[in-house]
């Protein structure tokens, strides 16, 4: 009812008899304004098991991995090196973690969170990023793979952590400000989750 009554006054005639008429085209205008993540749908999940050693720092993970450029957000210690909840110092842990890729361009982080929880998943932090590209360094030469829990401050915007390719072909560790330096088209890119 709140809703309803905050609808403009002056809709046209003709657009306020369509919407009365084709209820369910008022449903899904609705919807679509108030749920933006209700349009997101998951192109394809892959699963990979992971061993994550969460005592180890990111200067030893960075390394292992064996990239031929790492932003200097990311060497510098910027991305604070936080842990999800249950783990602690000294912690390994095998996970199951999934590659999503969705079908249309992304404009909400907020629904993306939403739509990995409804699966159970939950965005991948710097510690399990860093250890997938350590095992499965193949899989950012397919596409990137981000990890929106690893964050960091980029000047007056924050930016997300993630695994990539340069034009020479090299495995890079990198820093993007969501939504401003992409449009996200997740065809071209995936989320790196994990089931807790």
């Amino acid at each position: 009812a709140a809703v309803v009554r905050q609808l403009p006054h002056d809709i046209p005639f003709a657009t306020a008899q369509n919407l009365i008429e084709e209820q369910g085209k008022l449903q899904r205008t609705l919807r679509d304004a108030l749920m933006p993540e209700s349009k997101l749908s998951v192109a394809t999940i892959e699963v990979f098991q992971v061993m994550v050693d969460y005592s180890q720092s990111p200067g030893k993970m960075i390394a292992a991995g064996n990239y031929g450029r790492v932003d200097e957000m990311i060497s510098n210690g910027h991305v604070p090196v936080l842990r999800p909840l249950g783990t602690w110092s000294g912690d390994k842990d095998h996970l199951r973690m999934a590659l999503v890729r969705f079908r249309e361009e992304i404009i909400n982080i907020g629904a993306l969170r939403q739509v990995l929880a409804s699966m159970g998943l939950q965005a991948a932090w710097l510690s399990e990023l860093l250890a997938f590209g350590t095992q499965y360094p193949k899989e950012q030469e397919k596409y990137p793979i981000i990890a929106l829990n690893a964050i960091c401050k980029c000047e007056s915007e924050f930016a997300v952590v993630y695994l990539g390719i340069d034009d020479g072909g090299k495995r890079i560790l990198d820093v993007r400000i969501p939504l401003q330096e992409f449009p996200w088209f997740f065809e071209d890119y995936c989320l790196a989750a994990v089931w807790r």
